[in-house]
């Protein structure tokens, strides 16, 4: 009778879990300002992640002297 508790204990536990876990999906999805909100900020990361990645190159591109032809002593 004991071990019959505890299962059913367990298995209350588990239920338990499972409901908090589904009400929390939920809540996310019926959050959709939030969800937008996020979805906005991600893409404005990316964006300029990628201008700040391209300027750095450009800047590097300016302040690095072109090789040229070398004249010299045999050339």
């Amino acid at each position: 009778m004991g071990e019959d508790a505890r299962a059913i204990e367990g298995q209350i536990e588990d239920t338990r879990e499972r409901m908090g876990d589904t009400v929390a999906a939920l809540s996310y999805k019926a959050d959709v300002p939030g969800r937008m909100k996020d979805s906005v900020s991600e893409k404005k990361d990316a964006v300029t992640g990628k201008l700040s990645s391209t300027m750095r190159r450009s800047w590097v591109r300016r302040a690095t002297p072109q090789a040229g032809p070398r004249t010299g002593p045999g050339g």
